[in-house]
């Protein structure tokens, strides 16, 4: 039964995915037409391009006919959160996957490909991006003539002699300095930096610092929320093998214990904050009794079984929120991890025959102190608030390989975004 619940699961997820995918996502934006240089404003279908796009998708704000427009329409387009703009430049085209590699084939040179660029921060030279569809990060710096070029950075396979190595040209390190001419403390960490967008990024914002220019880096929103979290949690144990006292039926109260926590929510890159990691730390308890007395032989009755537990728990889940609307739904699946501060089992035994030999026993002579367990979670994002709905299946408290004593949690948490 659980195989196919977890089938059932998968395939939602990736049915969701899909239909999600294939929707509209107006937001605010912009496009600047070709042949007049008008800039029109109004809603622009932001897909989170993962490779620079060719053509977008525009309408009038407020909705209204949807107009698609090409490259050799429009010299721009943005939203509030980043913009593109065409140029025409050559592109060095090459894998710099090692296992994608031909040997000796080096990279070749297109010249005057038209695209559009994203901009990645503001200088007195600009930094853009082109990502193309092998997954390679074009970075280019135009000058003051308004002209793109490439940083050059290159990899190739090299076989010779019977043997094989990487060679890698990092001539971007000599445009940088040439261009920017910097000082001796950022010469020399240009000098030695790898080559990649976020590397290049924080060079020219040290260089921003240096000529005091204010712009700032023009991206999108951090993936990263920090969030507080409270809530309280019901739980449901059950216990079985052992025999005797611990296998008996018990019946126990609700009750409810407070949840406190923080978490740390990372939304994966340009997917409109679908899919995303979530991490929280939190202090969970639960403290319940049993109802009703059990005979367990002719001399014997257990009653008030008590439980008592206290833990700090990492619980780390992979989320998918539906990306539109005011109102987020989102489920998660994962998996926690808790150390127990203190764990109190205990029951009353009254003897029947001797009344001086009854009194309360401990209902394991030890306890597991590292408690795992499978997380389900269904909620909704509202603005800065998270309503989360969990279910937690731990494997409880019992260090025995033939008693298990499994603790069901049930959550209802609220989280507010900080950051």
């Amino acid at each position: 039964m659980k195989k196919y619940l977890l089938i059932v699961i998968a395939l939602t997820f990736v049915l969701v995915s899909v239909k999600t995918f294939a929707q509209t996502n107006f937001v605010p934006g912009y496009i600047i037409k070709k042949f007049n240089g008008d800039t029109i404003k109004g809603e622009l279908d932001d897909r989170n391009w993962e490779s620079n796009p060719s053509k977008v998708t525009f309408r009038q704000s407020g909705g209204g006919a949807e107009t698609t427009y090409t490259i050799n329409e429009i010299i721009a387009f943005g939203t509030d959160e980043e913009s593109y703009k065409q140029f025409t430049v050559d592109m060095n085209v090459g894998t710099k996957n090692i296992n994608q590699m031909e040997p000796n084939v080096m990279p070749i040179n297109v010249k005057d490909s038209t695209v559009f660029l994203h901009l990645l921060i503001k200088s007195d030279y600009d930094l853009y991006l082109f990502h193309d569809k092998l997954a390679v990060d074009h970075l280019y710096i135009v000058d003051h003539e308004g002209k793109a070029k490439e940083l050059i950075h290159q990899k190739a396979l090299i076989e010779r002699g019977g043997g094989s190595y990487v060679a890698e040209l990092n001539t971007f390190r000599e445009q940088l300095i040439g261009l920017l001419n910097p000082k001796p403390s950022l010469a020399a960490k240009i000098n030695t930096v790898l080559f990649g967008t976020t590397n290049i990024v924080r060079i020219f914002e040290k260089h921003n610092e240096e000529i005091s220019n204010p712009n700032k880096i023009v991206r999108r929103n951090t993936p990263l929320e920090f969030d507080v979290l409270v809530g309280f949690n019901t739980i449901n144990p059950s216990f079985s093998g052992g025999g005797n006292v611990l296998s008996l039926p018990y019946k126990f109260k609700n009750s409810f214990s407070p949840t406190i926590g923080v978490a740390l929510t990372y939304y994966l890159p340009r997917n409109r904050k679908q899919f995303s990691i979530d991490n929280q730390l939190i202090y969970s308890s639960y403290s319940t009794v049993s109802e009703g007395s059990y005979k367990i032989d002719e001399f014997h009755n257990v009653s008030d079984l008590r439980i008592m537990a206290s833990y700090i728990k990492m619980v780390n889940l992979l989320r998918y929120q539906y990306p539109n609307g005011l109102i987020k739904p989102f489920i998660g699946l994962g998996i926690s991890n808790g150390f127990a501060i203190n764990v109190d089992y205990n029951y009353y035994s009254e003897n029947t025959v001797v009344a001086s030999h009854s009194g309360r026993l401990p209902f394991f002579n030890e306890f597991r102190k590292y408690e795992q367990a499978l997380v389900f979670a269904l909620g909704a994002n509202y603005r800065k608030f998270k309503f989360d709905l969990r279910n937690d299946r731990s494997n409880g408290v019992s260090p025995y390989s033939g008693v298990k004593s499994s603790i069901n949690y049930y959550q209802f948490l609220i989280r507010y975004t900080i950051k």
